[in-house]
């Protein structure tokens, strides 16, 4: 009898240690991307996206304060819808690529608000410029055919002020509001 009560006891310490355990996912840069838009003249609504991003994503389901979402943006991916835009998103004007290649998000904490729904702090980085941002994501673990064991897929979106990122050009004609959409597919591992 002693000897089922510690394989009982070590076993539920067991299961509880490793289910505590942080899970570590890739991005799967293939996958993944991000969308801006922005209002033109008033009326038009207008977008650009950036692919080959790279980065990891830390969720340990029993501290939040452990949570990490880590992403690389690299600039010389943008692409808009022509390509007289995508030169001058690129641009000194813009995102000036060619001092600032890479935009940076790295979350501070992931606050889990029910339903597969998060709360993400951080800090985006674009320029030389960083600043808070809260983005609002939902986190769905994927059940297609095709998905390995532990892949999921993050949706997120946020709203920025591009002159608060020091591209300030055009305001009369490009709206100051920047939204993003955010779509990170992931493996753990």
């Amino acid at each position: 009898m002693l000897r089922v009560s510690t394989f009982l006891a070590l076993s539920i310490a067991y299961s509880a240690m490793a289910f505590a355990n942080p899970v570590q996912y890739a991005i799967n840069t293939q996958k993944t991307s991000v969308e801006v838009f922005w209002t033109l003249a008033g009326s038009a609504i207008s977008h650009a996206q950036i692919t080959h991003i790279t980065g990891a994503i830390i969720l340990d389901s029993h501290k939040d304060f452990e949570d990490k979402i880590v992403v690389n943006i690299p600039i010389y991916s943008l692409n808009a819808q022509n390509i007289l835009l995508t030169n001058e998103l690129k641009s000194g004007t813009f995102f000036d690529e060619a001092h600032f290649p890479l935009a940076h998000f790295s979350s501070t904490r992931v606050i889990d608000i029910g339903g597969g729904h998060y709360r993400v702090l951080g800090s985006l980085q674009i320029k030389n410029i960083q600043r808070a941002v809260i983005l609002e994501a939902e986190i769905v673990p994927d059940v297609h055919p095709n998905a390995q064991r532990g892949d999921m897929t993050l949706h997120a979106n946020t709203t920025i002020s591009r002159s608060a990122f020091g591209m300030d050009s055009y305001l009369l004609l490009v709206a100051d509001p920047i939204k993003i959409d955010i779509n990170i597919e992931a493996s753990m591992g």
